[in-house]
Order: C-alpha cells, then structure tokens, then sequence
C-alpha cells in the first residue's frame, strides 16, 4: 500500500479484527516497496492491478486464477453468526407477520 498520493484520499492502515492475521505496512514507492520484498520473486503471486514498473521485478504470476477462486469460495462460504446476522438484516417488519403485508399489500 502506497502512503501518500497528492490526488487520492491518503491510505491508513486498516483496523478490525481480521488484521491481527496479517504484517501490513505502508510504502511510499513503488521502489520502497520493491527494496521490502525478497530478492527473488519467482514463488510470489500478485493479486491486484500491477503497475508498469512491477513487470521486471520477476513475480510468479499475476492474480492466478485458481488462488482467486479460492479466496472468492471462502467469502462465499457463511458461518453460523454471518447467516444469523444476514437473517436479522433482512427481517423487516419485525414480528410473527413478518412479510405478509409486503406480499398482500395494506387491507383497510
């Protein structure tokens, strides 16, 4: 992640819970950001748009798709509290009658 762009809203590192699972840092340069990586890239895959620059740098491969449809499998699969969570979303209007008057319309 790039820190700074005079153009674009200025990048900060994520909060939640999920970010204790990961090393993030900020880079200010692409050229920061290359001297962080090993030296060699060979076993690395990039997932994103790739700038111009990034093509010498030897990557592996560039948003192999077998490891973005297993990425897009694990969001898609939901726990327990996602689909109780989802359920209380869309629960509207609230009570034993839920929906009914959505299918029937008002009854005067």
């Amino acid at each position: 992640m790039f820190a700074s762009r005079f153009w674009y809203e200025q990048q900060t590192i994520p909060t939640g819970d999920w970010t204790r699972h990961f090393e993030i840092q900020l880079f200010g340069s692409l050229a920061a950001l290359r001297a962080a990586l090993p030296q060699d890239l060979s076993q690395v895959a990039l997932l994103g748009a790739p700038a111009p620059e990034m093509a010498a740098w030897g990557l592996g491969c560039e948003n192999p798709e077998k490891l973005l449809l297993a990425l897009d499998f694990t969001r898609a699969v939901k726990t327990r509290y996602e689909l109780s969570s989802c359920a209380r979303r869309t629960a509207w209007p609230p009570g034993p009658r839920r929906g009914r008057r959505g299918l029937c319309g008002r009854r005067e």
